[in-house]
């Protein structure tokens, strides 16, 4: 069964007192402010898409985790023509759980000015078994990595004709 969220910004959750989340077999379309926007939650997204019609240029990253000492996992997301101001598809900003993931995920033909389909800073996350397709940026066609402090590991993931700038 899968589930069709439409709007401008469908989920927000700040400072949440829940401790896991749960988002499975949705659907996402026509965000213009992004879509999920994370502190301090442990969030399991699992058969996720997110899809933009032509035109259509969001604000944010659509999901987006901040300040975030818990898990964060993605798993079989797929993603086509989301276009951000800012960080692409997923955007992390120290996010610092010790099993933050992405696996098994398509990205293709996104675009955002850090990182077309993921944009990571200080954050420890392993990425696996996903294709990186046609993605666009100012800075990191795919992904784009700042500040090091944490660890990072991609594997065994594809990467076809994702360009950048720098």
């Amino acid at each position: 069964l899968m589930r069709r969220l439409i709007g401008k910004r469908p989920l927000s959750i700040l400072k949440s007192k829940t401790s896991i989340l749960n988002i499975m077999d949705t659907s996402f379309t026509g965000a213009s402010n992004g879509i999920i926007n994370l502190e301090s939650c442990s969030i399991k997204l699992q058969g996720i898409s997110i899809y933009n019609g032509e035109g259509i240029i969001s604000k944010y990253s659509a999901i987006k985790v901040v300040n975030n000492n818990m898990d964060v996992i993605i798993i079989n997301l797929t993603s086509i023509n989301y276009i951000s101001e800012t960080g692409g598809v997923i955007e992390f900003s120290n996010v610092l759980g010790d099993n933050n993931l992405i696996s098994k995920s398509v990205f293709n033909l996104n675009h955002g000015q850090e990182g077309g389909s993921i944009k990571i800073l200080s954050t420890k996350i392993k990425i696996q078994y996903s294709n990186f397709t046609k993605n666009t940026g100012i800075r990191g066609g795919a992904i784009f990595i700042q500040d090091l402090l944490n660890v990072i590991s991609i594997e065994n993931c594809l990467f076809n004709s994702n360009k950048a700038n720098y």
